[in-house]
């Protein structure tokens, strides 16, 4: 039974060292696959079940991975100003005429072909010269955005780390065009 444990320890641990995330389509057949493989080698062939138990840990650990994943847009942000209608989620907090904020974005507009979007996008935003800004309002503003990404610091502090486990991809700012106040209320 412990070579058990640490077979499925060494799958879960060689997911570790992907550089990316396998497709959903590939974890949910391998740990199909692999509780197969023991079901039906129960208690014999063990040289069958070590392969089984580490393709296990591999897809447990990339079933959780894939779960706590923060919702990606439907295209990348390339730098482009996208038309945002968002409520705010947090206190903003306002220092040297420039207010920062967790945001949720309901939909995003594309001027271009790519259209419209809903979803459900936490971002972390800076406004520049801001109105009176609250948790609770809805807005309707355009942003830039951009993926988190940390400091290159060996070492240093994981900003982009510390976004993902709040459940932010994204960062960006709301740029220079119509600003529309949609609602206030409470915060979601």
């Amino acid at each position: 039974m412990p070579w058990k444990v640490g077979a499925f320890l060494v799958g879960a641990c060689l997911l570790q060292t992907s550089a990316r995330l396998p497709s959903p389509w590939l974890t949910i057949p391998a740990v199909a696959a692999a509780v197969a493989i023991l079901w039906v080698t129960r208690g014999r062939l063990a040289w069958l079940q070590l392969p089984a138990c580490a393709l296990a840990g591999w897809g447990w650990a990339a079933a959780m991975a894939l779960w706590q994943q923060p919702p990606e847009l439907p295209w990348p942000p390339d730098g482009r100003t996208l038309q945002a209608r968002l409520e705010i989620v947090s206190v903003p907090v306002v220092r040297e005429g420039r207010a920062r904020f967790i945001a949720r974005i309901r939909r995003l507009e594309d001027p271009d072909p790519r259209g419209e979007a809903d979803g459900d996008w936490r971002v972390r935003l800076s406004w520049r010269d801001p109105p009176s800004l609250a948790a609770g309002q809805a807005w309707s503003v355009p942003v830039r955005l951009k993926p988190v990404q940390s400091y290159r610091n060996p070492g240093g502090w994981d900003y982009a780390g510390w976004l993902w486990r709040q459940g932010i991809r994204y960062r960006g700012y709301v740029a220079k065009g119509e600003r529309r106040l949609l609602a206030t209320g409470a915060c979601c």
